[in-house]
Formats: structure tokens, C-alpha cells, sequence
């Protein structure tokens, strides 16, 4: 290959670099790179000329003032010539669903100074740009984003938008902003026992620990062993519900209980939290890497909650049922409860006349196979619904009686149109 036709193959390739490089150097002037293609010695003076003209447009908007600003509440769909200020409050990388190890997208939660959230992707075409510019807490300008609308019938934020970046997007560093630090959106608890919360929108909660539960380990559905933790909260209102983490929230959580070994008391944000139903009770629980969890963190929220417990606790007596000084934060495992429960027969299960953990050894006899393998369930509280018999004064022939589209729940008293496939196996000890 000829010297010219490395230059023509050689200049994309320094254009891309130097796009790519310059929003993320603040230092980056037409000097310096003038040294960088000066060291290669193949660039004619022109070309270099437009690469570097190119570079310094697109330089320029860390030069300007950001004073026209569009809120989230303003964003208008059809309209990608904006700017935005916002704060990435969260930040997770979604592996790719062929190679694990791969980086698909990475997707955010965004904060404006309002204090309104959205959602915010770069695909994997993208992520070369954006990946070294998007951290998590960092405030940043965003400019010439496109929007797209969210797919998923759960959502982490009440937005029905999201913001995407593409190839014409430029983000930018800021370090002013006039807005919350978490952007907490509290619900009470009262609201989720009453059912008059979405369970397909993410909550906040704030609560004191109570009722912590032996730490259990399970295989996950990839085989990995996978750490849950089980309490209950209960707020300033004396509501109590119940929360469970799992994997890397249950290791956050162990790790500051063996930290902290003198804490008696514990406060403990959940912020992106799923409510999940379970016989008529609602469990917040976390979900994936979005969850955010904080334990007794120095911050304005848990401060103030702690006053208020100490508060309430001078006035009324205890606020709560807090277990004693290391009960609470005893962390066992499952093969620890086994090797230390009180082994017993199915015959002296009836004599237990207090709440106590046992361990019962039995021996599987045989199969009931006369009974029903399966039924369809409520989707509120899973027990078996009945279909609903339509009366239609029409007279019909065998083959034309359609499959009842709705069902009854007998205990929920409601109709359900998509019934849950459920399974049992009845057996013999």
C-alpha cells in the first residue's frame, strides 16, 4: 500500500480517537495533537488541519455556557436539540445474553435538579464513547439526547420515557448541582399493606430492623450459591413489613453486621425496591442491580429517622421490639441451624406449646397418585379459582362451547383473566 492510501485508511481511524478523547481531557488542545500526528509523520498539513478543526467543534461545547437547561418534566419527544443537567443516581451494566462476560448496555436511573427521574440506556454500539464518561452520583450535561419510550411493564421510575444515547449525543462533566443527593422518594408502609401501591413501579421505604432471620444460601438458576436475608422494618407510624435481599444486598448486610458487632439498633433505606405479594402479604424485595441499600448510612434521612425513634421511645416507651445487644446481630447459616436445632418426631409436634425452631428427620413412603398434579391459581393469592360458567340463553352444540376465559377466586372474591399455572405433589410420610 502506497503512502496516500495509508493516509486515507489512517485518518478515520485518528478521527474516531480524537472525537472519542476529547470530551473526556479537558486539557486536549490543537498542540497536542499536533504532537500525536506528528509522531506517526503521515498526515499531510490539510488533513491534519480538518481533523483538528473537527475535534475543537466538537471541543466546543466544554468551552460554552449550559444557561438553556430542559427539565425532564419538559421534555418534548420530538425535540433532540436540548440539553439536560442530571445526576446518575443509579448505574448497572446488563451482560449480553450470549456471552455473560460481554457488556450488552448500560442503563441508569437519572436525576433532574427538580428532583423527577428518568431512565437513561447506551447500547452496545455506543458504550466505546460513553463508558468511560458515566459513573455512578457524578452530575453531568447531556446534549443532543434521543428518547425513546420504556417496553417493560415494570419500571423503576414513574416514566413512561426514556433518555438514549447515540452517536450525536456529548455528555459533559459538571460539579454544581442544585438539586437532592438520592432523589428518595419515600412510600409508607401503610400504603403497601393497603394495597394502594403499584406493584409495577419501584418503591422507597425507611425502616427499623427488626426480626432478622438466619442468613440462608441457595443455588441460583446459573447453580451459583446465593446469599438471602430476612427481617421485617417498621416505621415511625409502628407499620411493619417484611424485606428480603438477596446476593450482593445480603453480603452488604452481613458485612457491616460483622463490622459493626456493637450495633443494636439498625435504620436501613431501600431505595428501587419490588413489593411482592405471597399469601395476602406484601415482602419488598430487592431486584437485581438496581436496588439500592443503605445501613445506617450518615446521611440527612437515617439521621432524622434515628431522632424520631429516640424521640418516640422517650415519650411511649420502646418504639419497637429491637432484639437485645447480639441476638440481633447474630448471623447463622443453614448448616449451623441444622447442626444446632432440637431434632424431634412427627408425633411431638403436637406437644410444642411455645414458638421454637426443630429439626423434623422423616423418610418419603410413597406417592399419592389419585390426586390432581395441578391447577390454575390466583394471581393475588395464589389459591386455585374456579372458571366462570357464562349463561347464554342461545342454544349451543358440544363443539361449539368455547374454554372459559375467566376465573373466580373464591378467597379474593375477584375475576382472573390469566390464571397462573400452578403444581402440587401430594405425598406420604
Amino acid at each position: 500500500m502506497g503512502r496516500a492510501g495509508i493516509q486515507q485508511g489512517l485518518i478515520p481511524v485518528l478521527l474516531d480517537c480524537f472525537i472519542y478523547l476529547c470530551p473526556i481531557d479537558p486539557s486536549l488542545t490543537s498542540a497536542s495533537l499536533l504532537s500525536v500526528t506528528q509522531h506517526v509523520e503521515i498526515i499531510h498539513l490539510m488533513e491534519l488541519s480538518f481533523c483538528i478543526n473537527i475535534c475543537l467543534q466538537v471541543r466546543l461545547c466544554t468551552k460554552m455556557e449550559h444557561t438553556n437547561i430542559t427539565l425532564i418534566k419538559n421534555i418534548d419527544l420530538t425535540n433532540d436539540d436540548i440539553t439536560m443537567k442530571l445526576r446518575i443516581v443509579r448505574l448497572w451494566k446488563l451482560p449480553d445474553h450470549i456471552n455473560k462476560k460481554e457488556v450488552y448496555s448500560i442503563e441508569m436511573i437519572l436525576m433532574d435538579e427538580e428532583g423527577t427521574k428518568i431512565t437513561g440506556t447506551v447500547s452496545k454500539r455506543f458504550l466505546f464513547k460513553f463508558s468511560r464518561l458515566l459513573n455512578e452520583n457524578i452530575i453531568i450535561f447531556v446534549i443532543k439526547p434521543n428518547f425513546g419510550k420504556v417496553r417493560s411493564s415494570y419500571k423503576y421510575v414513574d416514566n413512561t420515557n426514556k433518555v438514549v444515547f447515540v452517536s450525536s449525543t456529548q455528555v459533559e462533566r459538571c460539579n454544581v448541582f442544585n438539586g437532592p443527593q438520592f432523589g428518595f422518594s419515600f412510600t409508607s408502609l401503610k400504603a403497601i399493606l393497603e394495597h394502594k401501591v403499584l406493584e409495577d413501579l419501584s418503591v422507597d421505604v425507611i425502616g427499623e430492623v427488626q426480626d432478622l432471620q438466619p442468613i440462608k444460601t441457595f443455588l441460583n438458576g446459573e447453580g451459583i450459591a446465593t446469599k438471602q436475608a430476612t427481617f421485617k422494618i417498621q416505621d415511625l407510624e409502628g407499620q411493619v413489613i417484611s424485606v428480603t435481599l438477596f446476593a450482593e444486598y445480603a453480603e452488604q448486610l452481613i458485612e457491616y453486621l460483622q463490622k459493626h458487632p456493637e450495633e443494636v439498633r439498625l435504620v436501613v433505606i431501600l431505595q428501587f425496591g419490588r413489593i411482592k405479594w405471597w399469601q395476602e402479604k406484601p415482602t419488598i424485595n430487592t431486584s437485581y442491580h438496581v436496588t439500592k441499600l443503605f445501613i445506617n448510612d450518615d446521611i440527612e434521612e437515617i439521621i432524622s429517622f434515628k431522632k424520631s425513634i429516640t424521640t418516640t421511645t422517650d415519650n411511649c416507651g420502646s418504639l419497637s421490639t429491637t432484639m437485645s445487644k447480639g441476638s440481633f446481630i447474630s448471623i447463622v447459616t443453614d448448616d449451623e441451624l441444622f447442626l444446632k436445632t432440637e431434632f424431634i418426631n412427627i408425633e411431638e409436634v403436637s406437644e410444642i406449646k411455645e414458638e421454637k425452631h426443630v429439626v423434623i428427620l422423616a423418610t418419603i413412603i410413597g406417592f399419592i397418585e389419585d390426586k390432581p398434579w395441578g391447577y390454575f391459581g390466583c394471581t393475588k393469592c395464589y389459591k386455585k379459582v374456579e372458571p366462570l360458567i357464562l349463561i347464554d340463553d342461545k342454544p349451543k352444540s358440544p363443539a361449539e362451547v368455547e374454554e372459559p376465559t375467566i376465573y373466580r377466586c373464591t378467597k379474593c372474591l375477584i375475576d382472573v383473566t390469566i390464571p397462573i399455572p400452578s403444581y402440587t405433589l401430594h405425598y406420604q410420610e
